[in-house]
């Protein structure tokens, strides 16, 4: 693209261009906005490594972002503005916290309005009885139901749902086209409410729920939709509750002699999905 009219350029490929040249001129100060809205994975790793080695090198980045995993990766200080404000100023993972525990709330249910053909109008936690649930419990699943509204027909419509941790970093993110036997989301206009079950994976911590429902060409709801915390079960050790992890496997253990010589407490020890030590 090197002969190519830079007005003949798309929005993707004028920013790495830009950033090309920030990072080339190795400046004392770099202002990058939104760097990580585009562009493919490899580029956002190499724009995410040019800018961790200059900071190493004592240069200063600014980093503006809603991509808060990569704000706790990335940065040692972080600001929080709010209508050209500023909030809040400290260590990044404080502040996301901060940032997240405003923002959401805690009631297991969230409503929004549609302002598409087709929207997302409610959003819920559910137990296993199809009850709401506000708080889930360490070790047990749970379903993420949402209300899916379409006002004509619109094919390929895709759901996305994805959870992070209250740091900013990502747990899973699932899509409904993930599972190739599933029939088209959004078969016709009216409204459907599409369910996900969240296996008793998730340590105790706080938690913040995302939905993306787009189709190839249009993108109708994205966002953050509620914030929840997985609460502790009734006689959890304090060491399974302060330990640093993603998510908690609970399975899969096994033990025997090295020797081939038998003993009693051999064999496959298997738990319930919340901790190996629990049986």
């Amino acid at each position: 693209f090197l002969e190519t009219p830079l007005k003949r350029y798309s929005s993707g490929m004028q920013l790495r261009l830009a950033f090309a040249v920030a990072a080339h001129l190795e400046p004392e100060l770099m202002l990058v906005d939104e760097i990580l809205a585009v562009g493919d994975v490899e580029f956002q790793r190499r724009c995410i490594q040019r800018m961790s080695r200059l900071s190493k090198e004592g240069r200063t980045v600014v980093f503006v972002s809603h991509d808060l995993g990569a704000i706790t990766r990335l940065c040692t200080r972080a600001v929080w503005t709010d209508k050209g404000q500023v909030r809040a100023e400290g260590e990044p993972t404080e502040i996301v916290q901060q940032y997240y525990a405003a923002i959401l709330g805690q009631s297991g249910q969230a409503e929004f309005e549609i302002s598409h053909d087709v929207g997302v109008s409610h959003v819920s936690l559910l137990d296993g009885k199809g009850d709401l649930l506000r708080r889930p419990i360490r070790g047990e699943p749970f379903v993420v139901q949402a209300r899916v509204v379409a006002t004509e027909s619109v094919p390929h419509v895709d759901m996305e749902i994805y959870l992070g941790a209250n740091d900013g970093t990502t747990v899973f993110s699932e899509l409904w086209s993930d599972q190739a036997a599933l029939p088209e989301l959004l078969p016709g206009p009216g409204e459907y409410l599409v369910r996900m079950e969240v296996p008793a994976l998730l340590p105790a911590g706080d938690y913040v729920l995302g939905i993306k429902l787009e189709s190839p060409h249009v993108k109708y709801f994205d966002r953050t939709v509620m914030g929840f915390s997985v609460v502790p079960r009734p006689g959890d050790r304090q060491q399974w509750l302060t330990r640093r992890r993603v998510v908690q496997i609970g399975h899969g253990w096994s033990r025997e002699r090295a020797d081939g010589v038998a003993s009693r407490s051999d064999g496959v020890l298997s738990g319930t999905g919340t901790d190996p030590h629990d049986d």
